[in-house]
């Protein structure tokens, strides 16, 4: 999510709107609540699209088909104007990741994920084909995870099977690599279409790559016509069900009736609140609760003046009611305790790199001990040679030694979950329940990542833990430092599970603006 910017306009028919979700070549996508409170995803159309009297044709259309399939597994239409200024559709708010977004941020899904997805979309398709229409455009970017199941969204360029299309012949459109054989030529394309791109789009999510691989359109699309998908990394169980669903030929691929079929013979079609992996459904927490500023500076009538709005409020005016004042004041001045274990082991823990530290110590020892051969000398090595050996020796036992001590050193643990935080240093622990915690967050972004915690009136700051000693900073105290000895990369990943962590479990002290 994004603040208003100043070109973003503030209101859309009955909706205010709060941020921006994205945008893309047609329009862009505004969070944006109802008068009665209710978030919704408003799409707004860019004004010289508005000017084509076709593009206006097609923008109906897709208003007409999201409002005529309806379903479980599709994003409801709340409101649309095709015909204003600027034509705009109103739907639901769904608070998670796309399928792109969750593979591009945690990798590949468990099994019993892509089963569910399996399912959620075929059901969607299975409704999609019943009001006699072909999607056509099934991808990964158009899938959002929901915490009760998966939703399709974005039927822009969906057409009826019974009436010709809006688009020259020949042409296609669509994203290469989830695109059927037919659909690249333009011809035969039907409700099997939709099917060969359901099967790709959950090899993506169980393997984290499409099952023709990147490259060019003109090389995706030779690969989809000719060659076979590559079913590597696909659990065995699923593969027999997506190797037919991406036969070349349409009439051998299964029907969605079908591939439910193969569902409910899995057995593992049943609801769950856990069907998402903890970290995409610690992120569609952190989103429903992101905390997005509007951009004018409003105070409204029953809101504190001492912090900006939010769109964090409306969310929480939805989903429950405020807070007793006397209960917010008990939990500000309550005195810390060690929080009892959760029963049912629900929850994220963070380590230090200990073993990160000891690979590159003996990295640096090889390179270390090649110098010290390079300095002895030998045949044919001049003084030159000889020199240089001395230098990269000293300089790389030295980090040797620095990285050994690290990994030696007893690392830090941290453990997140629904009573709080608890930081682990070989037998040292400290418990701090979320009660005397006032605000909690991660800074320094990726090169020197904090978690800090900011304590309540009352509450006693934890200063130390065995041989650590904790920072103060900001009126706040550094409690754990996130990802240390790891890879930028591995610690950017630490960072992000660390924030859906807080998110998830206190969203009311979780800042995430830090």
């Amino acid at each position: 999510m994004q603040a208003l910017s100043a070109r973003d306009p503030r209101q859309v028919g009955d909706y205010q709107l709060v941020a921006r979700l994205g945008g893309g070549a047609m329009g862009s996508v505004y969070l944006g609540r109802s008068r009665g409170g209710r978030a919704v995803a408003v799409k707004v159309v860019h004004a010289p699209l508005a000017d084509d009297p076709q593009f206006r044709e097609r923008f109906r259309r897709e208003v007409e088909i999201a409002r005529a399939i309806g379903g479980f597994w599709t994003a409801a239409v709340v409101d649309a104007d095709p015909t204003a200024d600027l034509p705009w559709l109103a739907s639901e708010y769904v608070p998670g990741p796309t399928v792109q977004q969750a593979v591009d941020l945690h990798g590949g899904m468990p099994e019993r994920t892509v089963w569910r997805l399996a399912g959620g979309l075929a059901e969607a398709l299975a409704a999609i084909h019943a009001a006699g229409l072909v999607h056509r455009d099934v991808k990964p970017s158009n899938v959002l995870l929901a915490a009760n199941g998966p939703r399709l969204i974005d039927f822009g360029i969906s057409r009826a099977l019974d009436h010709g299309t809006l688009t020259a012949t020949g042409a296609f459109f669509g994203t290469p690599g989830f695109l059927s054989p037919e659909q690249t030529t333009g011809t035969g394309i039907g409700p099997a279409s939709d099917v060969f791109s359901l099967g790709a789009v959950l090899v993506f999510a169980a393997t984290g790559t499409g099952p023709y691989g990147n490259g060019s359109v003109v090389e995706l699309v030779g690969r989809v016509t000719s060659g076979r998908p590559d079913l590597h990394g696909v659990p065995e169980t699923l593969r027999p069900l997506l190797a037919r669903c991406l036969a070349r030929d349409p009439a051998a691929r299964p029907t969605p009736a079908r591939v439910l079929e193969a569902v409910d013979r899995s057995g593992q079609a049943e609801t769950h609140d856990d069907w998402l992996p903890r970290p995409v459904r610690t992120l569609i927490a952190e989103r429903a609760l992101a905390t997005v500023p509007v951009a004018h500076d409003e105070h409204v009538p029953g809101r504190p003046a001492t912090r900006p709005y939010t769109m964090m409020d409306d969310l929480r005016a939805v989903s429950s009611p405020a807070p007793r004042p006397e209960r917010l004041a008990a939990a500000q001045t309550a005195e810390p305790s060690r929080p009892a274990p959760s029963p049912n082991g629900d929850r994220s823990t963070f380590g230090a790199g200990r073993e990160w530290a000891m690979l590159w110590a003996t990295v640096f020892g090889l390179v270390a001990w090649w110098g010290a051969g390079m300095a002895r000398g030998g045949p044919g090595i001049g003084a030159g040679a000889r020199l240089l050996g001395a230098v990269v020796c000293v300089f790389f036992a030295i980090r040797s030694i620095r990285y050994l001590t690290r990994a030696v050193r007893r690392g830090a643990r941290l453990e997140v979950d629904r009573n709080g935080l608890a930081v682990i240093c070989g037998r040292d622990r400290n418990d701090i329940g979320w009660s005397t915690v006032a605000r909690v967050g991660v800074t320094g972004g990726k090169n020197e990542p904090w978690l800090m915690v900011w304590f309540g009136a009352g509450a006693l700051p934890v200063r130390r833990l065995g041989p650590r000693e904790f920072r103060g900073q900001h009126g706040g105290v550094r409690l754990f430092r996130v990802g240390d000895h790891r890879t930028r990369l591995d610690r950017g990943r630490e960072v992000r599970a660390l924030r859906a962590a807080l998110a998830w479990y206190a969203p009311d002290r979780y800042d995430p603006n830090l």
